[in-house]
């Protein structure tokens, strides 16, 4: 009987599964992985999943038959056998009722339409077949004659495909297509020339072992989780002694767990580099021979070549006294890659300081997006740069040395004919790492130099380009010591997306992540990471003695940081917030107007696009305004908006001919050169409330344009949601459109919530300007002398917003003052009040809908 470690590339003891074996087996139970709700395999079963396109893991684990590896790890104590074949017979049977007569060289895309002949998906169906195979014959089970010609049926049709070379995949996913195909041939009679797809395959599995781990032993899918999902899964696959031959197996694998042991962290967690996620490898051995207990200096790894460097503690430390710091430089192909290229994590005094962001998951949505990109890690995000799309570069990690008592030295560079990017890491265990980043570009670009800090790590001041944080034992200080850059500071921002780590799959919690940006051609950037405010100093003190060097009296050169390109770069603005080497149009092609605040009583507006700007209460607000005519108009608010862009946003502006009628697109004048916030909900400043003001601007236009309230339809989505619904009151005739609205300022993310009040009402602490403006940071109730409508378009898996906000605004309404529907089916009847239709989209979750889904919820809503 073969092992069952070779079928499967994880193994559960029977006791695991005590509490379902029952509901597996009978109702045949397939979850296969722990966030996942239950799903049943009722036949027939849709293979193809259509209600779950997203989840590219989920569908490619039930075309690749995994409801069975809980079958197969019960089988052997399980009592009723026969029943288990039974179901593997109905659910195989099932499957190839719709595939069975499909071509057998199909060869899939990395992201294909179909699973059914996805590689790791016929892999782990021919390993099940086969074990259903061996198991038949093993215990001896009554199998009918035309049950037994249909697994053999099955199983050839297997072997047909995986023997042919052109569907072979030279990845991880290729190892369970050879183990697969060497499993069905040892297996099934009548095999066309059995000895010869044999040797093929033994063949092929030593290619595999060559590309999934160097000379050096180490993984080449830029994964330390998957170094270690790999080397059990070639252990499990050599126990069937299928490989015994082959030195270059046996001696490949060998060096891979010897490996191990440098990938994880003091704690024995995998370094969360590309798609790692931090789960404790029991397997890992640190003291592997004598000098290891016995060596108490700190190591350094000598596997340069394979884009790795590691300088840790000795293998006997502590882990709640142990260092680590783990740098990539690895591109050997796109598998599990991210963009992190010399991007580093640093474990010290018991666990992680700097943290790459993690795997997070392969379900393809915006959170996958964020973790594969570059702003998650902790290297320069450079402008219009995408390292996934250029050639991979194997390493380009230079050396690793120690080059004082205490100081190590980590170089890797990235030469490309537009953009060179020089790192070099200094790093003292236990006190302190410096980061010094060469930029040059062939012109110049947008760059953020990002760390990510550890969950338990908080932020406690932001002063200019110095960042204190700490937890209930450690501080952190980290400066950037070119203080012309801009100090961006995010955690668990869900809107822009940043701040968010991955420690589990389909898991995230929030985290800060701290940037210094700049736009330049060429920038020198050194950054100091320290453990205290002594060892801020001696930081510092390395950085003018040992790094920039010193002048002969001893003191510290001038800093070629760009201060003196800065100070040749004056930008000053004009009186409306645009730079003054700007042209006078806020928009290309269209005319702009600046209106004095007396002419507020007399806005009456151009025909056709212009933008305008007028000054009122000290505030500026500029808006864009397409008119064709008196009747009717869409007024619309903006949400959160990029302020690299510019900070003035006519949002949905260039929808206006397809709105149709009038159309004005409001920017926020909250947001202005003197603060640093990208959301501000029209809230203006202490003295002078933009909603205040917003309201007159509005009721001018309307009144010197001849356009009556009820014509009006006031629109906006997150912050212009809730800017719409603050209206509602003030124009009772005017229709209001919020599409996942903030209800409760205080209950957005907290590090925009809390950014805004410190800009807005500066002279009081958070808490207490909450209390004092607490009228403009909720939205009050529908007023019973309203007359039009409002409409709360809410999608619910827009998690926070759905609960946090709109049912939490819901349950202080009379239950007869508000209608809920699905936006799909709302009926087509004349409706009055506040109308919530609602709608669900997991990819987008908080984004708004584009503009096609939102001109079709008008055009439903319209009808109403």
């Amino acid at each position: 009987m073969i092992p069952l470690a070779s079928f499967l590339h994880r193994i559960f003891p029977y006791g695991a599964y005590d509490d379902s074996v029952d509901i597996i087996v009978s109702k045949r139970l397939f979850k296969p992985r722990n966030d996942c709700e239950p799903f049943f395999l009722k036949s027939p079963i849709d293979w193809e999943a259509k209600d779950r396109l997203e989840d590219r893991n989920w569908r490619m684990q039930l075309q690749g038959w995994t409801y069975f590896h809980a079958v197969m790890n019960i089988f052997d104590e399980f009592v009723d056998k026969d029943k288990l074949v039974r179901v593997f017979l109905e659910i195989s049977r099932d499957w190839y009722s719709v595939y069975g007569n499909d071509a057998e060289d199909i060869k899939t895309t990395r992201m294909p339409d179909s699973y059914a002949w996805y590689d790791m998906s016929v892999g782990f169906r021919a390993l099940v077949i086969a074990f259903f195979l061996d198991r038949i014959d093993a215990y001896k089970l009554n199998v009918e004659k035309n049950d037994r010609e249909f697994i053999c049926a099955i199983a050839l049709k297997h072997i047909r495909h995986l023997a042919n070379e052109a569907i072979f995949s030279l990845n991880n996913h290729g190892i369970f297509q050879i183990q697969g195909l060497l499993a069905l041939c040892q297996l099934v009679e009548g095999v066309d020339d059995k000895d010869g797809k044999i040797a093929y395959a033994v063949r092929q599995m030593e290619e595999l072992v060559k590309t999934q781990f160097d000379a050096n032993g180490i993984h080449l899918e830029h994964s330390p989780h998957y170094h270690f999902y790999v080397c059990s899964t070639f252990e499990a696959v050599t126990q069937t002694g299928w490989y015994d031959n082959s030195e270059i197996i046996s001696s490949r694998i060998s060096k891979a767990l010897e490996r191990k042991r440098w990938l994880v962290d003091p704690l024995t967690r995998p370094i969360c580099v590309g798609d790692s996620i931090l789960t404790p490898q029991r397997t890992v051995s640190f003291l592997q021979a004598p000098e290891d207990s016995e060596n108490q200096e700190p190591i350094i790894s000598d596997f340069d070549d394979s884009g790795y460097a590691v300088v840790r503690s000795a293998w006997r430390t502590e882990p709640d006294v142990a260092s680590m710091l783990f740098l990539t430089g690895a591109y050997h192909s796109k598998s599990h890659k991210h963009r992190d290229c010399l991007s580093f994590d640093w474990f010290d005094k018991g666990d992680r300081v700097i943290c790459d962001s993690g795997k997070y998951g392969y379900r393809s949505d915006k959170y996958r997006n964020y973790f594969l990109s570059a702003r998650a890690h902790n290297s320069v995000e450079i402008e219009n740069f995408d390292i996934i799309k250029i050639k991979p570069y194997g390493s380009v990690v230079k050396d690793i040395k120690k080059i004082s008592v205490d100081v190590y030295r980590i170089s890797a560079a990235l030469h490309y004919p537009a953009i060179n990017h020089e790192r070099q890491v200094y790093f003292s265990p236990g006190r302190w790492v410096i980061v010094c980043d060469s930029l040059t570009f062939q012109r110049p670009k947008k760059f953020t130099q990002w760390f990510h800090l550890a969950p338990s790590l908080d932020v406690k001041s932001i002063t200019g380009t110095r960042v204190t944080a700490s937890d209930k034992s450690r501080t952190l200080i980290i400066q950037c010591m070119d203080k012309t850059m801009r100090t961006n500071a995010y955690r668990g921002d869900e809107v822009e997306l940043n701040g968010l780590v991955s420690e589990k799959d389909y898991k995230y919690e929030p985290a800060w992540a701290i940037g210094f940006s700049a736009t330049d051609k060429q920038r020198l950037l050194i950054t100091s990471l320290a453990l205290g405010e002594d060892e801020d100093g001696e930081a510092q003190e390395f950085i003018v003695q040992s790094i920039l060097g010193a002048t002969s009296d001893g003191e510290a050169p001038t800093l070629p940081f760009g201060e003196v390109v800065a100070s040749q770069k004056k930008v000053s603005g004009t009186t409306d917030g645009v730079q003054a080497n700007n042209p006078p149009r806020m928009l290309k092609g269209v005319p702009h107007s600046l209106l004095r605040a007396e002419e507020v009583g007399g806005l009456k507006l151009k025909d056709g696009a212009s933008t305008y700007m007028v000054e009122l209460k000290g505030l500026k607000f500029h808006f864009y305004a397409n008119m064709v005519g008196s009747q009717p108009l869409k007024l619309l608010l903006p949400g959160a908006i990029n302020r690299e862009k510019g900070l003035v946003d006519f949002q949905r502006h260039s929808w206006a001919k397809d709105l149709g009628g009038n159309v004005i697109s409001f920017s926020d004048p909250t947001i202005s050169a003197d603060n640093d916030i990208s959301i501000g909900w029209f809230q203006g400043r202490e003295e002078s409330f933009a909603v205040d003001s917003l309201e007159q601007i509005i009721a001018g236009i309307l009144r010197d344009n001849s356009i009556s309230q009820s014509a009006v339809t006031i629109l906006g989505s997150s912050a212009g949601g809730f800017v719409s619904l603050k209206l509602a009151n003030r124009f009772p005739d005017a229709r209001i459109i919020a599409i996942n609205p903030q209800i409760f300022l205080y209950n957005y993310v907290q590090s925009h919530y809390e950014r805004m009040m410190k800009a807005c009402y500066p002279s009081l602490p958070i808490q207490q300007a909450a209390e004092t403006y607490r009228d403009r940071i909720i939205v009050e109730p529908p007023s019973e002398s309203r007359n039009a409508p409002i409409f709360i378009v809410q999608n619910t898996m827009d998690d926070r917003h759905y609960e946090l906000h709109l049912k939490l605004y819901l349950k202080e309404l009379k239950d007869d003052s508000f209608s809920i529907s699905n936006i799909a089916s709302v009926e087509e009847k004349k409706v009055s009040g506040l109308n919530v239709l609602l709608y669900e989209d997991s990819l987008l979750g908080h984004s708004p809908p584009n503009k096609e889904t939102t001109l079709e919820y008008l055009k439903i809503i319209d009808a109403l």
